[in-house]
């Protein structure tokens, strides 16, 4: 007996020093806020997102309990990685992360939040966690860090990195770059040459098994200074034609240094006005042509085999009728209004 009493006991110090590490919000993922939905909304205003200050990038963590981002003053000579983290039942107060320099920007977790990816005086470093917090910052040589200058870095599903440099053998200015991984290390830099143009397409974030990808660019055409645009995979190695998220997320302003939620939902993004710069979210299926179940980019048969599968259910990401106002059964109501739909836009 009394070897189970300590065995038991062992455990359950375990599972309290584990949960000491990382808690999960009680109040839920996104600070216990109300999601988005098609209209970009400020995230966080008030916690994150705060009146005279300029908030640059963001990435979270998988449970919800962490925040990384970036502030920088208005003469861009100082931006910092600013970071939080939910403990002892209560958000702590928003310091400089301590791998951060006077130039640290782009945060990204990787590795299931095991190590976090940024930008360090325009070269691309790298921290893991270790049992006493993030280890000292280690620069990412070559290929990934370049001798010009190497801005954000995200890495996908699939493993692979991507990011956005001045590095020789591109288009023009900064372009697009995917880097293969293998095997812990990340090899043949490829231009995304069919993307790129001799303007700037800067911070690539990649959707879940890089499906798609969404990134801000100067090119003419936009509606602002640097505007969102979404390239979907052609399902051939390929990606199609970059689109530009239009205006209800695109405005005169700059909108750049997008973001995924780890639990591919949101979309998040900077919008610089040049006197203010806040964070914004908005639900991921802004980016999508209207009943796009799969998000490949177009209104398909796929897209009626998602909706058939959830037939007499009441899941809410396919309940579509009646319009405005679903009724909770997906039943032919639903079938009837994605006919509807199908006959005027069937492919993007």
């Amino acid at each position: 007996m009394k070897i189970r009493f300590k065995t038991i006991l062992s455990i359950m110090l375990f599972i309290t020093a584990c949960s000491a590490i990382a808690e999960t919000p009680p109040e839920g993922l996104y600070f216990g806020l109300t999601p988005p939905g098609l209209t970009p909304q400020v995230f966080a205003p008030g916690i994150i997102s705060l009146p005279g200050r300029l908030e640059h990038s963001i990435c979270l963590s998988k449970d919800g309990g962490q925040c990384y981002f970036s502030v920088r003053n208005s003469a861009w000579s100082v931006i910092q990685i600013m970071a939080t983290r939910y403990e002892n039942g209560a958000w702590t107060t928003q310091a400089v992360a301590p791998f951060s320099n006077t130039w640290s920007m782009s945060p990204d977790f990787a590795d299931n939040d095991q190590s976090l990816y940024f930008n360090r005086s325009n070269d691309i470093y790298k921290v893991v966690r270790t049992p006493t917090g993030w280890s000292s910052p280690v620069l990412m040589a070559a290929p990934v860090s370049s001798p010009q200058d190497d801005y954000s870095c995200h890495i996908s599903t699939l493993g692979n990195m991507w990011t956005c440099s001045w590095r020789t053998g591109g288009a023009g200015q900064c372009d697009i770059w995917r880097l293969q991984g293998a095997d812990g290390n990340f090899i043949n830099p490829t231009n995304l040459s069919t993307i790129n143009t001799v303007n700037s397409e800067c911070f690539p974030v990649p959707g879940p098994n890089e499906s798609y990808f969404v990134f801000n660019s100067n090119r003419p055409g936009g509606y602002g200074q640097m505007d969102l645009y979404i390239s979907y995979s052609d399902k051939h190695g390929g990606w199609t034609a970059p689109r530009n998220l239009g205006p209800t997320i695109n405005t005169s302003a700059r909108e750049i240094c997008s973001y995924i939620s780890p639990d591919h939902k949101y979309l998040f993004f900077s919008r610089d006005s040049g006197t203010e710069q806040d964070i914004y979210w908005v639900d991921i299926r802004a980016l999508f042509p209207k009943y796009d179940f799969t998000q490949d980019g177009k209104v398909d048969l796929d897209d009626l085999r998602v909706l058939a599968g959830y037939w007499l259910t009441g899941e809410p990401s396919v309940d579509i009728a009646p319009s405005g106002a679903p009724d909770g059964t997906v039943n032919f109501l639903d079938f009837a209004e994605f006919a509807k739909y199908w006959s005027q836009v069937s492919y993007w």
